[in-house]
């Protein structure tokens, strides 16, 4: 095509940044540039080489869509997305504000994708394998087996619903911290325990049955910690030890109390 006749109607402005493109970063302007001018077949033909030569496939994508939306095309314009989809696409979040993308705010195509960019952003609030230790959540007070007070605790869901955090402070003023994940990885649950005397306790462990059972070892031993559901929306917190992992003795016996009924 001939350049003078491509630009014809781009801003002066436009057409000097664009007048011969050669890298991805040039192609993506200059298909703005023609989007901007209503020259559509150019824009997405520049799309369509700026992404070949690498621009992240997030953004092409994006101004694809907005370009067959132009062109009162919905379902381009989902296609397009979906070239982009999961975590390489675009945060679920900029998609659902968008008033370019507004048309498609019914489409259900696009509320599929939507779904799908959500799950993908954030696996830890969809996927139930990270909800198995959700009953812990909240804020408690702690007494041992003999009923006497052993601390209070406050536990909440961080980083996304990623990680359960506790925040613990003991009957006599020692305090400790922890955070507790499922790793996708190993498809196994860890705890990370820091307590204020110096202490630091590596669990790793799995989900089964309503129940969380972590295991940390050391050189004189292991230790079992085991979270599972009472009654009245209470929690079991029990510590064993064992020196040969057959015969476990029990090390601390808690229940936690929720500060407010659930």
């Amino acid at each position: 095509m001939d350049m003078h006749k491509r630009f014809a109607f781009v801003p002066l402005a436009a057409m000097l940044l664009a007048a011969a493109p050669q890298t991805a970063n040039d192609f993506y302007q200059a298909g703005k540039a023609a989007q901007e001018a209503g020259d559509f077949a150019t824009a997405e033909a520049d799309y369509a080489q700026a992404k070949k030569l690498g621009f992240p496939n997030a953004y092409v994508a994006y101004r694809l869509a907005t370009l067959r939306l132009a062109r009162h095309d919905p379902a381009g314009a989902v296609a397009a997305l979906d070239t982009a989809a999961g975590l390489g696409g675009i945060p679920p979040e900029s998609l659902e504000g968008d008033a370019a993308l507004a048309p498609l705010a019914k489409v259900p195509g696009f509320l599929a994708y939507l779904d799908g960019q959500k799950r993908a952003y954030h696996p830890c609030r969809y996927d139930a394998v990270y909800r198995a230790l959700d009953f812990w959540v909240g804020d408690w007070n702690v007494t041992n087996a003999q009923g006497a007070q052993a601390g209070t605790s406050h536990v909440e869901r961080l980083i996304d619903d990623c990680a359960i955090y506790e925040n613990w402070t003991g009957a006599y003023g020692d305090t400790g911290k922890s955070f507790t994940s499922y790793d996708r990885n190993t498809k196994r649950w860890d705890q990370h325990w820091i307590a204020s005397t110096g202490g630091v306790v590596e669990y790793v462990g799995d989900a089964k049955d309503g129940t969380v059972v972590l295991i940390a070892s050391a050189a004189t031993g292991m230790t079992r910690l085991t979270f599972s559901r009472l009654a009245g929306g209470k929690v079991r917190q029990l510590f064993e030890n064992s020196t040969d992992g057959k015969t476990w003795t029990i090390g601390a016996d808690y229940t936690y109390a929720p500060v407010a009924p659930k």
